[in-house]
């Protein structure tokens, strides 16, 4: 299986939204967690060997319903990680289940656009999942980075990413 080379934005924004809808989530924090259980996937923490500690954040193991979280990292990332781990289970199920699907080590610093496209719907649909446009705009105005990165349990730099995309 080939995996595309232009990630889909706009299906991983209203795959997100579905989830939304379907959760019935209408207020600050998404919680990534619940979402993953209701649909039948369990999230687990592990501790990992120092050395892979260091470099994964999680992973999702599509074959028996679950994704694994590294117990080491900071509880914004780990929402982040379980939220991006479920647009892999929502959007690549093939992917995730073929040979080809190969865990990434967690870096930012990829050269643009060197991200492969399913990670980066993967981040799109955790942005979309945990800052929902809809309401990142409805409070944008009455409060500051900060003040909205602890509001949806995201970094500030996640935030701020947002901001410049609502």
């Amino acid at each position: 299986m080939v995996q595309h080379q232009t990630p889909d934005f706009n299906k991983a924004q209203s795959e997100a939204e579905k989830l939304i809808n379907q959760f019935e989530f209408t207020s600050a924090p998404i919680d990534p967690e619940q979402i993953a259980e209701g649909l039948g996937v369990d999230v687990l923490y592990a501790h990992f060997k120092p050395e892979v500690s260091k470099k994964l954040s999680g992973l999702i193991d599509i074959n028996n319903n679950r994704i694994i979280i590294n117990k080491d990292i900071h509880p914004n990332r780990m929402i982040f990680t379980i939220a991006h781990e479920l647009g892999h289970y929502i959007m690549h199920k093939d992917y995730a289940a073929s040979n080809e699907y190969k865990t990434l080590p967690r870096h930012d610093n990829y050269a643009e656009n060197a991200k492969p496209a399913v990670e980066r719907e993967a981040d799109a649909f955790a942005a979309n999942l945990l800052m929902p446009a809809k309401l990142v705009r409805k409070y944008k105005d009455f409060a500051t980075v900060s003040e909205l990165a602890k509001m949806f349990c995201v970094s500030e730099q996640a935030m701020r990413y947002r901001l410049n995309r609502v």
